[in-house]
């Protein structure tokens, strides 16, 4: 997501890999947000497992990416995140707490209850009305007609 103060030539001309040059703004959101998510990464064995960021994707709070200095900024979000399927770009580990790879906003994310039923859905939304069996596998519990 981008903040209101976002410039383009801040991120293609002016020293796009310093992040220091995008300073963002607190922003509002109200969107719904589909996309895909990283698989949870095996902790390595010489993490010892104790490592417990390198194994995870950063979770929800990374679902939204941010490409700006958000130091002391608030992102107001009012929507509905959904993951649909496993992310095939940008699947590396979450690098937190030890590199700086962004600085993240104030997080003020809320569900938009709108978007609990099918009338408050945005155009375009997909209806998933059938199921195709994609592949089949062997169910032993017991069945009582």
């Amino acid at each position: 997501l981008l903040s209101n103060n976002w410039l383009d030539l801040n991120s293609t001309v002016a020293q796009p890999t310093n992040p220091t040059n995008r300073v963002a703004t607190n922003t509002y959101y109200r969107v719904a947000v589909a996309g895909g998510k990283n698989i949870n990464l095996p902790i390595p064995n010489w993490a010892g497992g104790n490592d417990y960021p390198y194994a995870t994707d950063g979770g929800l709070g990374n679902f939204l990416r941010f490409l700006e200095d958000w130091t002391g900024k608030k992102l107001n979000y009012q929507g509905s995140l959904v993951s649909l399927y496993y992310s095939t770009y940008a699947t590396g580990p979450f690098k937190c707490c030890t590199y700086s790879v962004y600085t993240p906003p104030i997080r003020n994310y809320v569900f938009d209850s709108d978007f609990a039923v099918p009338q408050g859905l945005p155009p375009g939304t997909p209806m998933f009305r059938d199921i195709d069996a994609l592949s089949y596998r062997q169910s032993f519990n017991s069945r009582t007609y």
